[in-house]
């Protein structure tokens, strides 16, 4: 998986990431019973700013929209926790192809 990103504390300046500066780790894991996908619903993000956790507000967030989009996917609220465990801010979670592949 290649990923980037960027941070910016509160009141503070922004802080872009290249693919070489951040890193993603599942944590916890669910499993859907309509598609069978096993979705990491828990995240370690190690950056050199820092280490975070997002972690699913509620895991059982998937969307089947096959008929629509042609693709079953998983988004949702998520929290964000810092080093200490503090819950420091909310954000968007969406995860595509642990459903299986995209249809493009």
């Amino acid at each position: 998986m290649a990923a980037g990103g960027s941070w910016r504390p509160p009141g503070g300046q922004g802080t872009s990431f290249k693919p070489s500066e951040v890193a993603f780790e599942g944590l916890e894991h669910w499993r859907s019973t309509a598609s069978g996908a096993r979705y990491p619903i828990a995240w370690r993000i190690r950056t050199t700013a820092g280490e975070w956790t997002v972690r699913a507000l509620a895991p059982s967030q998937e969307l089947d929209s096959r008929n629509t989009t042609g693709t079953t996917y998983w988004e949702g609220l998520a929290g964000l926790i810092d080093a200490r465990s503090q819950q420091v801010g909310r954000g968007y979670l969406e995860m595509t192809g642990y459903a299986g592949r995209l249809s493009l």
